[in-house]
């Protein structure tokens, strides 16, 4: 008889701890069997595991988009911000034997998505079939998301001629936790994601119930992002154009208060917001409350684009859809600026001014923005501008960076000044990955 990990009283106390003690969990005979496919769907409605402990605080931390203000640094508690303090300065040990949150609560999630896999030994009836096609797609989509995650935080930024040998991540694809994981190449990793969301698109419905729950769109949205990070520019015009064909739903920023602490706090935390494909975020407490926005980006923003007034006030940053926390997850304006990069390395210079056109109508003032053609080589740099503007602390800026060196010009780096001395992340420097939590190295 088929048997699961947890039971389901059980499941919510135990998997809910940040700490590692949940991989050591083992299955007991008591242990109660879900048997109906609302059980499974249960398991994934967790919004509190799934939605709002996204594994990106670590890919924050690394990006350039922000400093943390004079003193914050020093006067940190380092009983909470020992990975933070450490981490900002590029020190060896980030984590000081403490646990690594993005490690966990990934795994976390994994571990949820593959016990709702076993949705697979029901027999739907006729009329459940979409329901158990949707619970399946949901969890391979956050299976793959959670992989995601972990591969640009973990793992050596994708490079197609040493993938098929950088070291990859642990690969699960049970809940039993006495099968020992797959240790694969960065290849495996990103071959696993595009499985599962490949699979994941066909069994989805086209949206969800509402934007916390995976839809197609969803998958599809993710899909462009892993496609143009690994320049395959026909695939990530397909999964983008089918996105923006079903939803290309934006915000009208004129239609926002500035004044407001948190403009678009009135949207529910994603829940109310059009934009939005799949809402999902990650907490980086001291990055919010302490950190200012680098001025080089600060610097993009026109005065008449109405993000520079609803997203910084005094240099911090409040404007996220996620209002106190970072939105870590999937909207339009991405998959927008997504397809004009596509549509740009195909040659439509056009079909991508277009595009961004569209999202400044809805970003600028009384949607009046700079009518000016662009050569194809200064619209790329337009559109690298973009990205930086309004995909700001988004999660995405520190893989873009990554694979600038790797494929691009190679001269990004990171300089932090910290009490007088000035720490460097130069381009080839091998912490730009972060390190394994040291309880899962192995000599």
């Amino acid at each position: 008889m088929r048997k699961l990990l947890f039971n389901v009283c059980a499941l919510l106390v135990l998997l809910t701890s940040c700490g590692k003690e949940f991989l050591d969990i083992k299955r007991e005979a008591s242990q109660v069997i879900p048997y109906r496919i609302y059980d499974y769907q249960a398991i994934l409605d967790n919004s509190r595991i799934m939605n709002y402990s996204t594994s990106f605080e670590l890919i924050l931390l690394g990006s350039d988009e922000y400093i943390l203000r004079e003193g914050v640094w020093e006067t940190a508690n380092p009983l909470y911000y020992t990975h933070i303090k450490n981490g900002y300065v590029w020190l060896d040990d980030v984590y000081e034997d403490r646990d690594v949150t993005d490690w966990n609560s990934a795994y976390q999630r994994i571990l949820y998505a593959n016990m709702a896999l076993d949705v697979e030994l029901l027999k739907p009836g006729q009329h459940e079939v979409a329901e158990w096609n949707n619970v399946r797609g949901q969890a391979l989509f956050y299976r793959a998301f959670a992989y995601y995650q972990l591969v640009q935080a973990f793992c050596k930024p994708y490079n197609p001629a040493t993938a098929n040998s950088d070291a990859g991540i642990p690969i699960r694809l049970h809940y039993d936790l006495t099968v020992s994981p797959y240790l694969g190449t960065v290849q495996d990793v990103y071959d696993q994601i595009l499985s599962d969301l490949l699979q994941a698109v066909e069994l989805l419905p086209v949206l969800a119930i509402h934007n916390y729950r995976p839809s197609q769109l969803a998958a599809y949205a993710l899909l462009a992002r892993i496609y143009r990070e690994l320049d395959l520019w026909d695939k990530t015009l397909e999964a983008a154009t089918y996105v923006l064909s079903q939803k290309q739903d934006l915000l009208d920023y004129n239609e926002f208060d500035p004044t407001i602490t948190y403009p678009f706090s009135a949207l529910n935390r994603g829940l109310n917001n059009k934009e939005v494909i799949f809402y999902c975020h990650t907490s980086a407490g001291l990055l919010q409350s302490g950190g200012v926005v680098q001025d080089k980006i600060y610097q993009l923003y026109e005065d008449s684009d109405m993000r520079k007034q609803l997203f910084f006030k005094s240099g911090r940053f409040y404007g996220s859809y996620a209002s106190s926390n970072f939105f870590t997850g999937l909207a339009v304006d991405e998959v927008l600026l997504i397809r004009a990069e596509a549509h740009l390395k195909n040659g439509a210079t056009d079909q991508a001014l277009a595009d961004l056109k569209y999202l400044w109508k809805h970003r600028y003032r009384d949607g009046i923005f700079p009518d000016i053609q662009y050569r194809p080589e200064e619209l790329k740099q337009v559109l690298e501008q973009e990205r930086s503007k309004e995909l700001y602390m988004r999660g995405v800026r520190w893989s873009d960076m990554r694979k600038e060196n790797v494929r691009g010009a190679g001269n990004v780096e990171v300089v932090r000044v910290v009490g007088g001395t000035e720490y460097r992340l130069s381009p080839n420097d091998p912490k730009w990955v972060w390190p394994w939590p040291k309880s899962e190295v192995t000599e």
